[in-house]
C-alpha cells in the first residue's frame, strides 16, 4: 500500500489529524502487517509514540491492516478474472 492511501485511510477511517497521521508513517515505514508478528510492536510503538491509548493503536493498526488486505485480494481476484 502506498503512502497516499494510509493516510486515506487514517484520516477517514480512524478520524486522525494531520500531525499524527505524519507520526503513523513514519512509525509503519518498513512494518509488515502480513500475519500478526509485528502486530504488538506496531501497537505499542503507536502508543508511545502519538500518546494514545492501546485501544486507539488497535483502530489504527486494524483499519491499515483492513486496508492491505482488501487490496491484496482485489489484485488476487483481478489475476483469476474475478470482481
Amino acid at each position: 500500500m502506498d503512502k497516499d492511501k494510509i493516510v486515506e485511510v487514517l484520516k477517514e477511517k480512524v478520524n486522525l489529524p494531520d500531525e499524527l497521521v505524519a507520526k503513523v508513517g513514519e512509525l509503519l515505514s518498513g512494518k509488515s502487517f502480513v500475519g500478526n508478528a509485528n502486530k504488538d510492536d506496531i501497537i505499542g510503538g503507536l502508543v508511545e509514540k502519538l500518546g494514545i491509548d492501546k485501544e486507539k493503536a488497535n483502530e489504527i493498526y486494524n483499519a491499515i491492516s483492513e486496508a492491505l488486505t482488501g487490496g491484496l485480494m482485489d489484485k488476487v481476484k483481478g489475476l483469476f478474472g474475478k470482481k
